[in-house]
């Protein structure tokens, strides 16, 4: 089971590796002949014309509707981590610009479908290959025991590909029941820290942001998503808090594991 998760977990980094070669080979292609290298000449590209579901559910936005602001699209990402150093500075400028700038954050359920499509194979309904090549060989199992184990619980009971989502900021917040309805998330997370870039401040050093109670109320609504959605809520526990985290209904910790273990009685 652990190296199947790691076989996921090593093909989903590959996965991103190559996905960022084509888009650096992307952008130098288009820079030799089309917005980039028409914008250094002084010329004004017409933007494309596009739609958003709003994560609120109201309805939808179209660019078209911002003409005559300045507009800053953002398209996030857990893995990047320049996302996550220029959240405070979106939040920074949003405050100091108001209405005169507009930043639309790219973050929703179908990208979560797609995900999870793109790990089960075609002939379990997914968008994955069928061909597996040598992998069974590799694993040490038959091609029926890795087809079997090669997919997503609990979508399928046998599957050992277990996906957790961390919801992180507050455009995932405000979606996180459709979120975590999306079949196939096995468990959440809140993400504090990166959640305090979009909801406070830049921190002062060794302050606690996880008290203020804009991230409380974030944390809740996460907890009861994920009660909703009959999934399991992911929390860092220590020994002196995993007794009342348990209580509360976190259902994985991240320490206080001997605590934790003689509370619930579980096996070792």
């Amino acid at each position: 089971m652990s190296r199947l998760k790691l076989a996921g977990q090593l093909g989903s980094v590959a996965l991103v590796g190559a996905l960022l070669v084509l888009l650096v080979w992307k952008v130098v292609q288009n820079d030799r002949t089309n917005v980039a290298s028409s914008f250094t000449k002084g010329h004004v590209t017409k933007p494309v014309d596009f739609d958003l579901t709003r994560l609120n559910g109201n309805g939808k936005l179209q660019l078209s509707s911002l003409k005559g602001k300045v507009v800053v699209v953002n398209f996030w990402a857990s893995w990047c981590e320049p996302c996550k150093s220029e959240a405070p500075r979106f939040q920074q400028a949003f405050k100091r610009y108001g209405n005169r700038v507009a930043f639309v954050g790219v973050d929703t359920a179908e990208e979560l479908q797609q995900g999870i499509a793109a790990m089960r194979f075609k002939s379990k309904g997914g968008t994955r290959p069928d061909a597996i090549g040598d992998a069974p060989k590799y694993w040490g199992v038959s091609e029926k025991e890795y087809r079997e184990k090669a997919d997503v619980w609990p979508l399928n009971p046998n599957g050992e590909l277990v996906l957790g989502l961390k919801l992180e900021d507050h455009f995932a917040v405000a979606n996180a029941e459709a979120n975590l309805e999306v079949p196939g998330i096995a468990f959440a997370e809140w993400g504090p820290g990166d959640m305090g870039f979009w909801l406070l401040p830049i921190p002062q050093p060794g302050q606690d942001q996880t008290i203020h109670p804009d991230m409380r109320a974030a944390r809740s609504r996460v907890l009861k998503a994920t009660k909703d959605a009959k999934i399991f809520f992911l929390n860092s526990c220590n020994d002196k808090n995993v007794v009342e985290m348990i209580k509360e209904g976190v259902m994985i910790c991240t320490g206080g594991y001997e605590v934790g273990r003689k509370f619930t009685n579980a096996i070792k």
